[in-house]
């Protein structure tokens, strides 16, 4: 699934980076060719590593209070569970938020590993 979605777009589209830049007689131009889509494939997916940034950032403020709510119900775990979401949902904090934007990312940097080889 992984080649039919990812890959063959990819390569595709590297194939065709590769052939422009040797259209325009720069000299390297699969290596030139890597480098522009890798950059343009870091653009687009600037936004979520904002998001995963921005998320890490909240999780950490919250940090302390989440420590503070272990202490108190470390002994209660359902209780726990409970603080733990109202802390989140007072926040404003996803504790998922960190590792979703990676998790849309991994596909799009495999595909375009699997593509250079």
């Amino acid at each position: 699934m992984l080649q039919t979605l990812v890959v063959g777009p990819l390569s595709t589209a590297l194939s065709f980076m590769a052939e422009g830049f040797t259209s325009l007689g720069v000299p390297y131009a699969w290596g030139f060719a890597i480098i522009a889509f890798t950059l343009i494939i870091k653009i687009v997916t600037l936004p979520l590593g904002i998001r995963q940034v921005q998320s890490s950032k909240k999780m950490q403020e919250v940090q302390p209070r989440l420590q503070a709510l272990q202490k108190k119900y470390g002994n209660n775990k359902e209780r726990m569970a409970q603080e733990q979401m109202k802390l989140y949902k007072e926040a404003g904090v996803n504790p998922l938020g960190g590792c979703l934007p990676s998790l849309i990312q991994l596909p799009i940097w495999l595909g375009l590993y699997q593509a250079l080889l």
